[in-house]
């Protein structure tokens, strides 16, 4: 993906569609059309770039997202997996790799599993889109009871509170 003011959003002749092989596919779905580049007009405050996959194997993968020239003053850059819950911090000026796994599971290989957003400033180092005010835990009747207040939310759709048992 390219950004530049000089790009259209459209769908235009600096855009190139993925040719399919039989092996595994990437590309960067836009407008039902999938890119192998994709020219897109400067990033504003937020942004994504969906990607699409197919054809996988079940294997152990590595995708490396270099990228250069896109770290502006408290942007954020995520690749969410939606397969696995998981939104790893991406370098706006540097090379990131992550590795993944394809399994017998029909989800991981899904076609829509991974996207990359660019966020605009938020608090913890851009990386929640709100900020806590407070947070209370305590134990009461062998269940744990949570209670938090936020501010400045936005875009919020739902909260999810999970559990872990080794603090991963």
């Amino acid at each position: 993906a390219h950004f530049d003011a000089l790009f259209l959003n459209a769908i235009d002749g600096m855009d190139s569609r993925t040719m399919t092989n039989s092996s595994e596919n990437w590309g960067i779905v836009r407008r039902n059309y999938t890119l192998v580049v994709a020219s897109r007009h400067s990033i504003v405050n937020t942004d994504s770039i969906f990607i699409k996959m197919w054809n996988m194997h079940l294997l152990t993968y590595q995708v490396e997202i270099i990228a250069s020239n896109l770290d502006k003053p408290g942007r954020t850059g995520l690749l969410e997996d939606k397969y696995l819950h998981t939104a790893t911090q991406i370098q706006l000026n540097d090379t990131t790799r992550v590795t993944f796994m394809v399994t017998s599971d029909p989800a991981s290989m899904a076609s829509d599993r991974f996207r990359i957003i660019f966020t605009a400033p938020y608090s913890l180092n851009g990386l929640l889109p709100l900020t806590f005010t407070n947070i209370k835990a305590w134990n009461l009747n062998s269940h744990n009871n949570i209670e938090w207040n936020t501010a400045n939310e936005t875009n919020v759709d739902q909260y999810r509170v999970q559990r872990s048992v080794d603090g991963v």
